[in-house]
Order: C-alpha cells, then structure tokens, then sequence
C-alpha cells in the first residue's frame, strides 16, 4: 500500500492500479481530546494485498451518494488552509461518491494478507 503524495494531498491507493474494496463503514459518535462530543467515520478498506482501517474525527459537511454503489473507492486527503477552526482535512472518493471534512485522521491497522502461496513453493 502506497501513500501517494501530490500538490499538498496525500492519496492513499493500493499498490496495483485497482482501488480499495470497502468492506465496512461506520458512523458513531465519539470524543475529542477535550471530551466534546463528535462526529466519526470508520473505514474497513482492503485490496489484493492489505487490509487497513481508517478513521477520520470531527467530520463534517459529509456526503453520500448512492450508498449501495459505494464499494470500490479511491481516497484523497488533502489539507485545508484557513477556514474552519477545527477543520484540517479534505476527504473524498476520487470517483465522486463520497465527500467530507475532518480536523483528524488515522490509520488505525494495516496488516499484509497472506500468500496464497505455499511456503518454499517456487515458481518459474
């Protein structure tokens, strides 16, 4: 898995040319360091090689479309300058299904998937 940096964004796709399954996604409310109340997004992310969950904090201005069309994403994270007090971070599917702001993200867990491989099996 690669972070791709460009123009001021980080974006966060697969090493092959294919994009990230999501498997699941999560809303609840959560804390902040101050322990007020707020919103929070979890993404379960996975692809031929990883899986990875995500997690964005203090979203906002969130949007959704076509819920049930949203499984295959590729995610751009770009910070904001300015603006909001609270707000850091621009978050959106690159094909345009999901969109949102956030003052805080974090890759929570990244693990290798194992080969499908026997071990010492030799190809050639």
């Amino acid at each position: 898995m690669e972070w791709h940096k460009h123009e001021k964004a980080v974006m966060l796709r697969p090493d092959s040319p294919g994009c990230f399954e999501l498997t699941e996604f999560t809303f609840f409310t959560g804390y902040n360091e101050y322990y007020d109340k707020i919103p929070v997004f979890e993404l379960k992310l996975t692809d031929g090689q990883y899986d990875a969950v995500l997690r964005f904090e203090g979203v906002s201005a969130a949007r959704l479309d076509d819920l049930e069309s949203i499984t295959d994403i590729r995610l751009d994270i770009s910070p904001v300058d300015g603006g909001w007090e609270s707000i850091r971070y621009y978050v959106d599917d690159v094909e345009g299904s999901m969109s949102f702001y956030c003052a805080k993200w974090v890759v929570l867990d990244m693990k290798k998937k194992q080969s499908s491989e026997w071990p010492g099996k030799t190809s050639g």
